[in-house]
């Protein structure tokens, strides 16, 4: 079966032609041809260059399959690893919905999103995958197929894709492994995820971004941040999971950054396993991106099953089908039954007779008593003592509205005062604050928090800003506002004859 796996990553699009697991083609496009200009053609909308973009590379390469998996990049979704207790499966949807809402920034019914668990009957606990996303970017991506003529089949997160290449590879999925997937000269994102019998207990994106500055050029930089990365995951995992002890680690990366990485890790008490996917991919053909490439391999290899069933694209078409059931009109139980017209006429005349009888004995006290009951209202201002039914409704409803305008306004505001308060519970020993500064424009919002921190080691004071940064994306209340929380700058300074670590901290939100 041929299938075109495509990735869309952070700084390429990748597609990749496979017959089975041989590559027959492979296409890469870099997202800068894609930059806004000012002449008009750079003014057309991104989506529909892309398209362009993508119908042309079709056609030169002579790729004519039409089935398609899409794998996306973190930055398009919403992944995260909790615990729940275990429940009757028709409970379930129901429960992880209202579960999850504790840990993401969105409202559930914006999103598109599927979810997988696993029971651990030692705990008693569910352990829960959820992945989602926005409902008008995965619009955005299905009109992109569409556009194409293709037929889509999945849409799936890219880190998972990779575990494709696991089943490929014939590593051993029983027991907790850990997989580390790198690309560091083409900076794309890496992947690290923990598997137990190849469910994912545990999986992080890390994005060599500094800040405005866009991607670090320098390697040595590189890899520094990387190893501070990885560090401060494998220390997150192990302090929510001490129980689950990974048992070895499959490395995906260049052979050039291997003993670096495989250095950290066996301090780390980690065996490591490298997989060189040479000797499984049949192909002549050049990697321009190796990462960019496997991910959109993997997501081809759909012949291939793995333990992990989640796709968006089946979630959206139940969700389309829930909706349409509830706007169809429920069949009427006399929808069978046939009425004579002479039994209709007689009902219709007995329903007159009792009316017009009991017309004169009910209504007239009821006028009565209504009278004395609008003579004896208090007043009230703003309310005309003599106003009928209608008029006090109308005045009810204005009222309303100018309630949910107040109610709207008080809604959308941001509360600095617990943010303040929670920053002082977040921050480390010898971790001293500088500034806060909060900016709001008209759709978006920042809080910028500036600080110093002083270890006696420029190691150990990267590694505790790191950790501040993952104590703010974990806060309850940080989350409520920030959807993005990001380390803008961290450098070194002099402060009363000491070298310290300064860093400025970036949360970014919308409002309302």
């Amino acid at each position: 079966m041929r299938i075109l796996g495509v990735y869309f990553g952070p700084q390429v699009i990748n597609v990749a032609d496979i017959a089975n697991s041989r590559l027959l083609s492979n296409i890469q496009i870099s997202y800068s041809i894609f930059s806004q200009g000012d002449t008009v053609e750079d003014r057309v909308p991104e989506e529909v260059k892309i398209v362009a973009t993508l119908k042309d590379e079709l056609i030169k390469h002579g790729i004519k399959t039409k089935d398609v998996v899409l794998a996306l990049s973190g930055k398009d979704l919403i992944v995260r690893n909790f615990e729940m207790p275990i429940l009757p499966l028709q409970e379930l949807s129901g429960a992880v919905n209202f579960e999850v809402s504790k840990y993401i920034p969105f409202k559930t019914q914006d999103l598109i999103s599927d979810f997988q668990s696993i029971a651990d009957r030692s705990i008693q606990k569910l352990h829960v995958l959820f992945a989602a996303i926005k409902k008008e970017t995965l619009d955005k991506y299905i009109s992109i197929v569409g556009q194409l003529g293709l037929r889509l089949h999945a849409v799936e997160y890219s880190a998972f894709s990779i575990l494709r290449l696991l089943k490929l590879s014939q590593v051993r999925e029983k027991g907790i492994i850990g997989v580390l997937a790198v690309d560091v000269t083409k900076n794309d994102e890496v992947n690290l995820m923990v598997l137990e019998n190849g469910f994912p207990l545990f999986s992080r994106d890390i994005t060599l971004i500094s800040g405005s500055s866009g991607y670090l050029k320098d390697e040595e930089m590189v890899m520094d941040k990387l190893k501070r990365e990885i560090r401060v995951s494998l220390d997150y995992y192990r302090n929510k999971l001490p129980f689950k002890k990974i048992e070895k680690v499959f490395l995906i990366m260049e052979q050039n950054y291997q003993p670096e990485i495989e250095s950290l890790l066996k301090d780390r008490e980690l065996p490591v396993q490298f997989i060189h996917i040479d000797k499984y991919i049949k192909s002549d053909k050049l990697l321009l991106s190796p990462l960019a490439f496997i991910k959109s391999y993997s997501a081809g290899l759909s012949s291939f099953k793995i333990a992990l069933k989640i796709n968006l694209l089946s979630a959206k078409e139940k969700t389309t089908q829930k909706a349409s059931l509830k706007k169809s009109t429920k069949p009427s139980i006399f929808e069978h039954i046939k009425l004579d017209p002479r039994i209709a006429l007689l009902a219709i005349a007995i329903c007159f007779a009792v009316y017009f009888t009991g017309l004169n004995r009910i209504v007239k006290p009821l006028q009565n008593e209504l009278n004395n009951i609008t003579a004896s209202q208090p007043a009230i201002a703003n309310v005309p003592s003599g106003a009928s039914y209608d008029e006090l409704v109308s005045i009810n409803a204005d009222y309303n509205k100018k309630i949910e305008t107040i109610n709207a306004i008080l809604n959308k505001r941001v509360y600095l005062t617990e943010l303040i308060d929670a920053i002082p519970r977040l921050t480390l020993d010898n971790m001293y604050l500088t500034n806060i500064k909060f900016i709001k424009k008209e759709s978006e919002m920042n809080f910028v928090i500036a600080g110093n921190i002083y270890l006696g080691d420029s190691n150990k004071e990267v590694e505790a800003v790191n950790t501040f940064l993952y104590r703010l994306k974990e806060s309850a209340v940080f989350k409520k506002y920030f959807s993005l929380i990001t380390i803008g700058s961290i450098d070194q300074a002099q402060e009363a004859g000491k070298t310290v670590t300064t860093f400025l901290i970036s949360c970014e939100g919308e409002k309302g």
